[in-house]
């Protein structure tokens, strides 16, 4: 499979089909709820399945879900990460929200169980060595990984990307 072809979008199930989609997040901070919130909002069959590696991270789930009137469907929450890992199968899009320090080897472990996609914040890695990995391991089992970087499409950063 070529890079080009891993960055074809991911079709994800409409609501008609009967194919669930699981999603699983890897890290519940900040971005990881912003991710959920998104999640639980979609208009498809899905479940969710929630890691950190921090218990008051999941802690706060329950509450951001009161406090923002989420109602998840299929909601598992986890504080093991290889019983994550264990949740994922072809059908699985995987988001990986957690601090960069350690996220490519997050990134590989996740990768070689053959996910749907993976979704990833940035950085991807911190060192190029890291990154080569991650591109490695997408290609050798053919899993699409993408790069959450929104920002490209702010009006003020692509005034500043014209005047690059």
């Amino acid at each position: 499979m070529t890079t080009d072809e891993l960055m074809k979008p991911v079709d994800v199930p409409t609501k008609t089909t009967n194919e669930q989609t699981k999603i699983l997040i890897i890290g519940m901070g900040n971005i990881g709820r912003r991710h959920f919130q998104a999640i639980c909002n979609l208009d498809i069959d899905y479940s969710v399945v929630c890691y950190d590696i921090f218990q008051g991270s999941l802690d706060a789930i329950a509450p951001f879900c009161s406090d923002n009137g989420l109602s998840p469907r299929g909601l598992q929450v986890i504080g093991d990460f290889q019983q994550a890992l264990g949740t994922i199968n072809p059908n699985t899009i995987v988001v990986v929200a957690t601090t960069a320090k350690g996220r490519a080897d997050i990134l590989c472990e996740v990768i070689a169980r053959r996910p749907k996609a993976v979704i990833s914040e940035k950085p991807v890695s911190q060192t190029p060595a890291e990154l080569d990995r991650v591109n490695a391991a997408a290609l050798e089992h053919a899993v699409p990984v993408y790069v959450n970087f929104i920002c490209h499409t702010y009006g003020d950063y692509q005034i500043i990307f014209k005047e690059i």
